[in-house]
């Protein structure tokens, strides 16, 4: 069923964005490419962020054998500032994803994808830090205060 609805959205994202204009300055092109991910330990969860908007996209459980992710293979871009070009063009036929599980660091990585065969990654998280439990401090026996008695006799 997730490869169903995940290839549906590769299809829609494909038709509206092959020769889409972002703006009047931005041309791009995605195309579909396919990727494997095993991480160890498995179950992790793998976020695709899409381009060209980095909206994260919810690819499954690892391990991800053979899954479709869009890539961006064309961007035709008029820049007022060209320090924006270099992050730009990193991402030309890269998948960058975002790998989570519980009691880990959560890990990014940038997968360089080819037309041709599927991509294969294996990672190993690093276990979270895990800080360690309050320690109560011990506390010393209670002490009353001395206190001056007169004992009262009556008679």
């Amino acid at each position: 069923m997730n490869r169903v609805m995940i290839s549906m959205l590769c299809v829609v994202l494909f038709a509206v964005a092959a020769g889409c204009q972002s703006s009047d300055k931005a041309q791009f092109r995605l195309q579909q490419r396919r990727i494997t991910l095993k991480t160890t330990p498995e179950g992790a969860r793998v976020w695709h962020l899409a381009p060209p908007t980095g909206d994260p996209v919810n690819l499954g459980m690892t391990p991800l054998i053979d899954q479709p992710v869009m890539v961006l293979t064309k961007l035709k871009v008029t820049v007022q500032d060209p320090s924006n070009i270099g992050a730009a063009m990193s991402e030309i036929n890269t998948a960058r994803l975002r790998i989570e599980k519980d009691g880990y660091k959560p890990y990014e990585i940038m997968v360089g994808t080819n037309p041709n065969q599927t991509v294969e990654r294996s990672i190993t998280l690093e276990p979270a830090a895990t800080q360690p439990a309050p320690v109560e401090p011990k506390s010393a026996p209670a002490v009353l205060p001395a206190v001056n008695v007169t004992p009262i006799i009556s008679r």
